[in-house]
């Protein structure tokens, strides 16, 4: 194994106290959470020059990558190409527009969790299936820790594969209040059968009952690539309808509704209606719950949109689950999304024109900890500007015990 440093040349991270699009609305702790921005393009570029810009002049103490840190196969590398070069210069393209956030916030306050695209072995390039019924130009397959071996000796960040981890950050200096994120890698579960997934929800479940009692842990979040909740693509919610201008549902696992998707799922079960997709939200769920320990957020990626699910009606038999779902995957892809319902606590940012059709806007979360409160607002990297979420809803305030305050 080559040991892979980034090295990042020093700026300067100074400016005044304004966030990009608005005033100054910090914490005593802010963090900025962002999925799935593992490809070089203009959506990446247009996000990294925003983060910067904001780290510059509204500072946030750390930076979360939600999975798929690098397309389409992480830092594993066909068999035919030179992994002393491909490998760094993939690391350079994706961590390169954000040098000067990387240099100024430190290792210790970025943390990287695995996607699918992460653990994929090789492409499948130019090939038919079912006589002729499906033709692949190139598909990602094959499971593989190499990548992601690789991805951990980068020097500019802390890398979270394999069993649940953890991170502790200080959301309150005068009280001490702190916060515990859960690294989960919920791709391995994806990629693997359920008779294997035993130890890593056996971790999940020690890391949250090893601090039930510690009484200056307030915030418990939950930080995975593969979102519980979603209303993209992922979730169903990938069809243009041309006459309402809306997205709508169709199920992906059903042969007769979708059979390209059906058939994908087949192969790799990435979608929410897939038995396996269900049986790893069902065990995420039921660790919580048999812990006691209440987990106030879940951050993932996986779907290309940007969304704040809340859902206080949802396992209510379970008092400690999370109710607020944030899926933050818009670093570098966009996807279709439903159109918000605020009524229904589904609040989006599709683009329903026709040249758009439904793709959700690209960007990234920022949340805030400020009194005793958590803040969670929607950037766009294109304008730099806070995103209406629908209905005029530009920030959601969520109290301690994991429900919105207004």
């Amino acid at each position: 194994m080559v040991m892979l440093s980034f090295l990042f040349c020093c700026c300067a991270a100074c400016g005044q106290p304004k966030t990009p699009g608005g005033e100054n609305k910090s914490g005593d702790f802010s963090l900025i959470a962002i999925g799935d921005a593992g490809e070089k393009n203009e959506i990446l570029t247009n996000n990294a020059a925003t983060m910067t810009e904001m780290f510059r002049q509204n500072r946030f103490e750390a930076l979360l990558f939600l999975g798929d840190n690098f397309y389409l196969t992480g830092l594993n590398v066909e068999p035919d190409k030179d992994f002393r070069q491909e490998v760094p210069n993939k690391i350079n393209e994706v961590l390169g527009p954000v040098r000067e956030v990387l240099r100024g916030l430190g290792r210790q306050n970025i943390h990287a969790v695995a996607g699918n695209h992460d653990y994929y072995k090789h492409l499948v390039v130019d090939r038919s299936f079912i006589f002729g019924l499906f033709s692949i130009e190139a598909l990602p397959v094959g499971i593989t820790n190499k990548g992601n071996q690789r991805a951990d000796t980068i020097a500019s960040w802390t890398y979270h594969y394999g069993l649940p981890q953890q991170a502790f950050f200080q959301t309150a200096p005068q009280t001490k209040d702190s916060l515990q994120i859960i690294f989960f890698d919920s791709a391995i579960l994806l990629r693997t059968q359920p008779h294997t997934w035993r130890p890593y929800l056996a971790q999940f479940y020690n890391l949250l009952v090893s601090t039930k009692n510690r009484s200056k842990i307030k915030w418990r979040m939950l930080a995975m690539h593969h979102p519980l909740y979603s209303v993209s693509e992922h979730g169903g919610y990938g069809e243009w309808d041309s006459e309402t201008r809306t997205v709508s549902y169709v199920n992906r696992c059903d042969p007769d509704s979708d059979a390209v998707s059906y058939f994908y799922n087949t192969v790799d079960p990435e979608d929410l209606c897939t038995p396996r997709y269900r049986a790893y939200h069902d065990s995420v769920l039921a660790t919580i719950q048999r812990a006691g320990v209440r987990v106030q957020m879940a951050l993932s990626g996986h779907d290309h949109a940007l969304q704040f699910l809340y859902y206080p009606q949802v396992n209510l038999d379970c008092e400690n689950c999370p109710k607020i779902y944030v899926v933050s995957g818009a670093g570098a892809k966009e996807n279709r999304v439903k159109s918000p319902s605020p009524w229904r606590g589904e609040f989006t940012c599709p683009d329903n024109t026709p040249p758009r059709q439904g793709k959700s806007q690209s960007g990234f979360v920022r949340l805030d900890f400020q009194a005793g409160n958590l803040r969670a607002r929607f950037f766009s990297g294109k304008t730099k500007r806070e995103i209406d979420m629908g209905g005029g809803r530009k920030e959601f305030l969520i109290k301690p015990d994991g429900m919105l305050a207004n």
